[in-house]
This record gives structure tokens, C-alpha cells and sequence, in this order.
């Protein structure tokens, strides 16, 4: 299955949402931060080069320390390997982020696209077997195809950890020659979209 769908396209949207394999509970939902000094924390990860894939802009984007308002970032490059799974795990145990958002290559793309889901990965033996993703901003080109590689079983363990501990995840797979004004405006995009960042007022729970 390779789907991939327009930007604005409300209808997919719409349809993606309702498909969400879990929800958080009402206990794992976060909490907005009271004041500046406490900032909610992102995590955004990348991948090292691989293959015959000598650059990998997901992995050089985060060589440079990035910044987005109102927000902690934290940063990591990850090896494409199950040692980068283990790895992505465990800097969401240490950043205890409020927002997950993960680069990768897709070497056949020309735009930047948003996943909407990712499939259960051959190595795990449980779980469902597509987990959607929720966190679906307009203004991003969408894709339901992350592939069958490292990206999907990050993606996919993402997913499974933002329902039980109640962060949101995303996806951003990165064409080669991806520039870096693409990516910042995509995950200031997502940003602007999590509840953290609404009024008060208008503030809702996550949908992942």
C-alpha cells in the first residue's frame, strides 16, 4: 500500500484520525506549562548516513542546534540500526518530551511529507498492526507509506510509546536534497498544532 495525499486534503485527515489504533488514556494526557521556565520539551532525532546513502539531511538538520518559541528542544542523530531503536527509546525516557518529532531519508521523494501511520515491524511479536497517527496539521503533503526500513520501526515504536506515556509523534520523511527552511517550517508547523501550543482556551488532548 502507497498512498500519498495533497496538502490541505482535509478529508484524508479527517478519515486518518478516526483510524487511530490507541488513544492515551485520561491519566497519560499532559498538562500545560505554567511559565516560561517551564518549557515543554521536543525531542526531534535523525538518522546517520547509510548504504549507498553518503548524506542523510534528516541526520545533518539536527548537526546545528535548533530552536523553535516556547519550546525546549532536545536533539539526537541515530544510527540506522537497531542500536538507533535502542537509542531513540531511550532518549525519550531521558528527555521525557511533550513532542516527538522524527526526520528520516526517502531517497525516491521529491517533497517532504508528513507519515500518517506506520506498520508493526517484523522483530516485534506484539502490538497492533498499523498505528496511526493523529497529529495531522494542514499545510504538510501526507503520506501512508513509511517504508519497511528503520524509519517504519522507529515510527511504529514512536506511536506505541506517545499512547502509553501521552507525548505526540510525527514523522517527517526528507527528500536528498531537502532544504533546511523546508524542515524548520514543517516542524514549527506541528508545533504551532500541539496543544501546548493553543490559547488556553482552545487547548485539546492529544489524538495519537
Amino acid at each position: 500500500d502507497h498512498r500519498l495525499y495533497p496538502r490541505d486534503s482535509a478529508r484524508q485527515r479527517d478519515q486518518l484520525t478516526g483510524m487511530s489504533a490507541r488513544r492515551p488514556s485520561a491519566a497519560s494526557k499532559p498538562t500545560r506549562p505554567t511559565s516560561s521556565l517551564d518549557l515543554p520539551t521536543a525531542l526531534l532525532t535523525g538518522f546517520e548516513p547509510w548504504g549507498p546513502h553518503k548524506v542523510n539531511p534528516s541526520g545533518d538538520y539536527l548537526r546545528a542546534p535548533r530552536s523553535f518559541a516556547g519550546w525546549r528542544t532536545v536533539q539526537r542523530v541515530l544510527p540506522v540500526s537497531d542500536d538507533g531503536l535502542s537509542a531513540f527509546e531511550d532518549a525519550i525516557q531521558q528527555a521525557a518530551p511533550a513532542a516527538v518529532i522524527s526526520l528520516g531519508l526517502a531517497a525516491d521523494r521529491s517533497e517532504l511529507m508528513l507519515e500518517c501511520r506506520a506498520r508493526r515491524p517484523a522483530d516485534l511479536t506484539d502490538g497492533p498492526a498499523v498505528l496511526t497517527s493523529g497529529w495531522l496539521p494542514t499545510g504538510l503533503a501526507l503520506s501512508t507509506d513509511a517504508g519497511a526500513f528503520y524509519c517504519n520501526a522507529l515510527f511504529y515504536r514512536g506511536l506505541r510509546l506517545a499512547a502509553d506515556r501521552g507525548f505526540r509523534m510525527a514523522f517527517l520523511h526528507l527528500p536528498p536534497d531537502c532544504p533546511d527552511r523546508a524542515v524548520t517550517a514543517a516542524i514549527a508547523r506541528l508545533l504551532r498544532h500541539h496543544p501546548f501550543s493553543a490559547p488556553p482556551d482552545r487547548a485539546a488532548p492529544p489524538r495519537s
